[in-house]
């Protein structure tokens, strides 16, 4: 009789829709279950492909899983699956865009070595490097379970409202604030902070963005300190009332959209250039989406609340360039008109809006299908200066420094070199020349002219790093001794300055590390100019007014008909220097050879 046993074949799984269950708290209860069961679901179904990954849960109510340590992530959402996905996350870390505006692009192509080559993909925007994740993203973990994870959300808020120095350290650094950071980016609408209640959480907030923006101000330091914790470190401070904020905004413990814009716009701010890339550009979007939800696009005849625009929109601009994002916010989706709207705001901000006019021009040249260059017209900063038509008297006079600052790094961006290797066709137009002589004039005012005086905003180390790369690119075209050693020494300054400013911005200290490596690589080409000067720290530039569209340009570089050029001498004098006495020298291959890894920046980004 034949064997009729059945055989059953058991399968990892079916297409068939598995009924849900609800969870024993929800059984008991007779309750609709709307957890448990569903991030079981969600667990098994990438469990072959992912490894176990934390969860998320916004106030909106949205579940979000990221990458637990040791997991892969891509870059702006790109499937590894997908073409462009190629040059995102791979086994050891996670891509990252640096695009043309950066001024880390050139000196990380320049340092990296020829067997890791393929690792870069070039692109008319700019480039993509693969590095390696040093730490996971911090995130904030929920429980399943509704009950634990009650109690521990409201133990959590309690928490973070209370991250924050005494009511008398808090006027200190209030008054700092008000000096140093509002008159350039007057964000924070005081008159309504202060008729806050003291303890509300509204005030609280701001209270915490305030200290995250005067944060690295020398004077701030001695106020910036907790109760509960009064010898932690100010760089620990800092980190934890950064991190009360985060936790604040993640957990909705504001409602007030009017409030969460000016908190997220501050922290958006002064968190650029402090080693992650992405949490500024966050907390950007998520304003700029409140206040596209609450109408502050539209034209409103409330100065408060286009003054809020205004800095909303001129933070859009900043973190395009400064991050090589593209811009959320065009003129032809909003009803302001920007001239109207700046023009009845205060003079200091009058000024910095203007130089961000500027930027915004600027970063056209960028985008794809720009031209290469600014040429023609540029106006100089005291142009800028005459425009403003208010309160300009009662400027203090490192706040105007500090906005030309900003002003010599869009005068450096005017100038784009497509080249990564920093080579220019163009070394004579009116760009180029702009774009030395404004480097020159950022090294002198950060590092000499108002040295510990210039409010620390992010766009101050973000200018120097411009500087710096004007200065590699200036020593790789030059072909006369006496300009590789000028060029050789501008670099030096920008390493220092920037080695400085790396206690406050973590980027600098890694920009300065890239120059460094440069400078190192490229001594054994000197010649006997700069034999002679190694030794000495000199200044790459006169003590004069050089600043880029200034009439005293002429006392920096001078060439007659007879291709003579003139330049500054030992005792302040200019003489003439045949260029063609010098032998051409080429640098363009001297970098295929540097034994370094680019890996040892991987923290650029996190």
């Amino acid at each position: 009789m034949p064997d009729r046993r059945r055989v059953f074949k058991f399968v990892a799984g079916d297409s068939r829709k598995q009924p849900r269950r609800a969870c024993e708290s929800c059984r008991k209860r007779k309750r609709r279950c709307a957890h448990g069961t569903r991030f079981e679901m969600q667990a098994s179904r990438h469990a072959s492909t992912e490894s176990t990954s934390p969860r998320i849960v916004r106030p909106e109510g949205g579940v979000i899983t990221v990458p637990a340590t040791g997991t892969n992530s891509g870059i702006a959402g790109i499937s590894k699956n997908q073409t462009h996905g190629q040059r995102g996350a791979n086994a050891d870390g996670e891509s990252w865009f640096v695009g043309n505006t950066d001024p880390e692009g050139a000196l990380l192509i320049a340092t990296r070595p020829v067997s890791t080559s393929h690792e870069i993909k070039q692109h008319d925007l700019g480039v993509w490097l693969q590095i390696p994740l040093d730490k996971p993203r911090p995130s904030l973990i929920s429980c399943p379970d509704p009950l634990i994870s009650s109690v521990l959300l409201s133990h959590v808020k309690e928490q973070c409202l209370t991250v924050l120095p005494s009511q008398d350290d808090m006027e200190a650094l209030l008054q700092i604030y008000k000096e140093n950071i509002h008159p350039i980016f007057p964000v924070l609408d005081h008159d309504a902070y202060q008729s806050m209640a003291l303890d509300s959480p509204e005030k609280t907030l701001l209270s915490q963005s305030i200290c995250i923006a005067v944060s690295r101000d020398r004077r701030a330091k001695q106020y910036l300190r907790l109760p509960t914790q009064p010898h932690m470190s100010h760089s620990n401070t800092s980190q934890s009332i950064k991190s009360a904020v985060t936790t604040a905004l993640a957990l909705g413990v504001v409602q007030d959209k009017m409030v969460l814009i000016q908190a997220m716009t501050l922290t958006s701010l002064f968190t650029q250039f402090s080693g992650d890339r992405q949490e500024p550009a966050e907390l950007l979007s998520r304003a700029i989406c409140h206040a596209q939800t609450i109408g502050l696009h539209h034209k409103s005849q409330e100065k408060i609340e286009a003054r809020l625009f205004c800095c909303l929109y001129a933070l859009d601009i900043l973190t395009s360039a400064c991050l090589g994002r593209p811009v959320q916010l065009h003129r032809r989706d909003f009803g302001h008109d920007l001239s109207l709207s700046i023009a009845a705001q205060e003079g200091c901000f009058q000024l910095f809006f203007r130089v961000i006019q500027l930027l915004d021009y600027a970063i056209e040249i960028y985008r794809p299908g720009g031209h290469s260059a600014w040429e023609g017209t540029f106006p100089s900063f005291e142009d800028l200066i005459d425009e403003v038509t208010e309160g300009l008297s009662q400027i203090d006079v490192s706040l105007i420094a500090t906005i030309e600052v900003l002003y010599n790094a869009v005068a450096i961006l005017s100038c784009h070199s497509t080249n990564l290797h920093g080579i220019s066709r163009t070394r004579s137009s009116e760009s180029h020349l702009r774009q030395t002589l404004s480097a020159s004039r950022v090294t002198y005012i950060v590092g000499e002219e108002f040295r510990e005086e210039l409010s620390l905003f992010p766009f101050v180390p973000y200018a120097v790093a411009l500087s710096l790369r004007a200065s590699y690119h200036a020593l790789l075209q030059s072909k006369a001794a006496i300009f590789r050693d000028r060029a050789r020494r501008q670099l030096r300054a920008n390493c220092r300055i920037l080695r400085e400013l790396g206690g406050d911005f973590y980027s600098a200290s890694l920009m300065a590390d890239l120059g460094e490596r440069v400078i190192n690589e490229t001594g054994g080409q000197e010649g006997g100019d700069s034999r002679r000067n190694r030794q000495e720290d000199l200044q790459p530039y006169p003590p004069g007014d050089t600043a880029a569209g200034s009439g005293n340009s002429a006392d920096v570089w001078v060439q007659d008909n007879n291709n003579t050029a003139q330049f500054p001498d030992s005792t302040g004098g200019t003489g003439p220097s045949d260029i063609g006495l010098f032998d051409p020298m080429s640098f363009l291959g001297i970098f295929d050879n540097f034994e370094h890894e680019i890996e040892a920046f991987g923290g650029m980004v996190n």
